[in-house]
């Protein structure tokens, strides 16, 4: 004799909705993931554009000054431009870890729901619902 329909009708149902949850929780994970690649992109993008014009204001202070483009003014220049660039990089940087740290996430929820599904799984067999009833 099995257990009754209620119980393995709830089993049934909770495995269902562990499934779901854990689904759907990787697929908002993933779509974070791509959303913060996106934002580390355009705020990468903002920032170039910024420290470009910082650059511009830089060379005409040196051009209205007098000062020529070498020697210790030409190495400011690239220095600047090269912490700019690095700048630039730290922020895409920062988004693909973002992204990797969303996915881990997803992960985790798909095998926590695994583990829980297999937990139900055995309840319910040990309930009897992997018995046949004549």
């Amino acid at each position: 004799m099995g257990a009754d329909p209620l119980t393995m009708g709830l089993l049934a149902a909770s495995i269902g909705t562990q499934a779901v949850g854990a689904i759907s929780a990787n697929n908002q994970a993933k779509t974070n993931a791509k959303q913060s690649k996106i934002d580390a992109s355009a705020s990468a993008e903002r920032l170039r554009r910024q420290q470009a014009k910082a650059l511009g204001k830089t060379r005409a202070a040196f051009g209205a000054s007098g000062t020529q483009m070498a020697g210790t003014s030409l190495l400011v220049l690239q220095d600047e431009a090269a912490q700019a660039e690095q700048n630039r990089r730290l922020v895409l940087h920062e988004g693909d870890i973002q992204a990797k740290r969303y996915k881990a996430k997803g992960r985790e929820a798909m095998y926590e729901a695994g583990g829980s599904i297999l937990g139900s799984v055995a309840m319910f067999g040990a309930a009897g619902g992997f018995k046949k009833t004549p």
